[in-house]
């Protein structure tokens, strides 16, 4: 399978794909956060809520989400890479621009939980479509600050260089996956005007769509380092679980909704729709395990098959063959160098470590 290089280690096929999913997040963040902010403008609802009768996107949400976008596009290719293709400072600007949603989210989370009133949340754009009665006008909802604390910390460890940093922002990435996670399950799950969870009352759907875009974005951004390479990984385990990772996220979330919408028609009680969607989910994980472990011995099996035609063929050949480990320790011969130097594969090893002058070893030759 054809792989390519660009001044760095080889790209796996796969990752193409990942580069080319979250190459396009930034963008959709800047285009709907800007579509969202005329809405408001301009009186439209409907571009800043998308449901009906829904929380509708606060002008500061729409704000930060295209500075996210923004920040993603501009860290977008890796780190090692993004002095080749960018000029030197875009990943500075990228990691300046994360910096500005984190303390933007903190400031306003220091406005709910302090009581404070920094002025902030009509200082863009006042919001005419949230009555001054039931909350703060302009003001985000807890939740989505919250969201954007950790996504900005996420996208700024996006534009670092240390190993550390790729694991870091991939775990920041996930917990904002959770938390849009939770707002777009309230929105399936509830009624389009009322989430199930308090925290999340007021979230737009388009805020937690973004949030998806985006986490998912960061999560992607590096798919050769951190915690991710063990999933965009060539090798099986990773093949195995780009299977059954779809499988396993979108069952049990239809299990949920079917479950609810048979609760709501009376079909049955919450006691047997509990236990319904137990054993459903243990049924559909039993599948993904038995598929995940069928897999995995196709391939093994296919490993040795090939490890027993490239032995036959090495043992046949009329060369001497061995491989040795990184250290000089020989892990490997043909039966003709079995043939040629009468010794097992352990005096072979004890040989080289003899030669090497390797301390309280002997060869069993003498």
């Amino acid at each position: 399978m054809e792989t390519r290089v660009k001044n760095g280690p080889v790209e796996p096929p796969a990752a193409r794909w990942y580069h080319f999913t979250f190459r396009f997040a930034g963008p959709v963040a800047m285009a709907m956060g800007g579509l969202a902010l005329i809405g408001g403008l301009l009186g439209i609802r409907i571009l800043t809520s998308v449901i009906p009768g829904s929380a509708t996107m606060k002008p500061n949400t729409a704000l930060c989400f295209i500075v996210s976008g923004l920040s993603l596009w501009l860290l977008r290719l890796p780190a090692g890479r993004i002095v080749e293709y960018n000029r030197p400072g875009h990943a500075r600007l990228g990691q300046i621009c994360a910096l500005f949603v984190a303390v933007f989210g903190l400031l306003t989370l220091a406005e709910h939980f302090l009581h404070l009133n920094l002025g902030i949340d009509q200082r863009l754009l006042r919001d005419t479509f949230t009555h001054a009665q039931s909350s703060v006008p302009g003001r985000m909802s807890i939740a989505t600050p919250s969201g954007f604390c950790v996504l900005g910390a996420s996208l700024f460890f996006l534009g670092g260089k240390v190993p550390f940093d790729a694991i870091a922002s991939q775990l920041l990435a996930l917990i904002v996956l959770i938390d849009a996670g939770i707002g777009c399950i309230s929105y399936t799950y509830a009624s389009h005007s009322v989430s199930a969870v308090s925290l999340y009352n007021t979230m737009a759907a388009p805020t937690a769509i973004l949030f998806v875009f985006l986490g998912f974005g960061a999560l992607f951004a590096r798919p050769d380092r951190g915690l991710i390479s063990a999933i965009t990984s060539e090798y099986g385990g990773g093949q195995m679980a780009r299977h059954i990772l779809p499988w396993a996220v979108t069952l049990p979330f239809l299990i949920g909704w079917l479950r609810l919408k048979g609760e709501q028609a009376r079909l049955y009680g919450a006691e047997f729709g509990l236990a319904l969607f137990a054993v459903s989910d243990i049924v559909i994980f039993t599948v993904l395990v038995w598929i995940g472990a069928w897999s995995l011995n196709a391939r093994t099996f296919e490993l040795a098959r090939s490890n027993h035609r490239f032995r036959f063929l090495a043992d046949t050949m009329p060369q001497l063959i061995w491989t040795a480990k990184p250290d000089g320790n020989i892990d490997y011969t043909n039966q003709r160098w079995f043939d040629y130097t009468g010794m097992t594969l352990k005096q072979s090893k004890d040989w080289v470590l003899e030669v090497r002058g390797a301390p309280g070893r002997s060869s069993e030759l003498d």
